[in-house]
């Protein structure tokens, strides 16, 4: 695992304030279709990030973990959606890098699936736990 992503993984993990900060910036469409756009900052590359002492972290990750509950060891999140400021769990997907992923191609007759690509059922569970961190400040269990 990257040394950011180690550091990234252990601040999440021990402060809810960091999820509280994320989904406060993330603009919420309840449409399966649409795509939850990104109001906070965003890198030179374009890529929405979220600034965690000390470093700014991609907001791709953190919607990642919020589903997952953990930041992907490696690769990168794409955007299914084509939108790079899109956040919405079901339109990211994890996938190769650009290196590995031509590696991969030339063993596959040019074709790569994705790593992993967060449920729906997943991203619901998400947004529970979400409206319930934003509203009372802690997550409590959801069933």
């Amino acid at each position: 695992m990257y040394p950011m992503r180690i550091a990234a993984q252990a601040a999440l993990e021990q402060s809810d304030e960091i999820l509280t900060r994320f989904w406060q910036q993330v603009d919420f469409n309840l449409f399966e279709d649409q795509c939850w756009l990104w109001r906070g900052r965003y890198h030179g590359n374009g890529s929405p990030v979220l600034y965690v002492a000390p470093r700014y972290i991609d907001a791709g990750l953190i919607a990642f973990f919020a589903v997952v509950g953990e930041i992907p060891p490696a690769g990168r999140v794409d955007h299914c959606c084509g939108d790079p400021r899109c956040v919405r769990p079901t339109h990211l997907q994890l996938t190769a890098s650009p290196r590995s992923q031509t590696r991969l191609a030339d063993l596959h007759d040019g074709y790569v699936l994705p790593i992993y690509i967060p449920t729906l059922a997943q991203e619901r569970h998400a947004v529970l736990r979400a409206l319930d961190l934003v509203t009372h400040g802690s997550w409590r269990a959801v069933s």
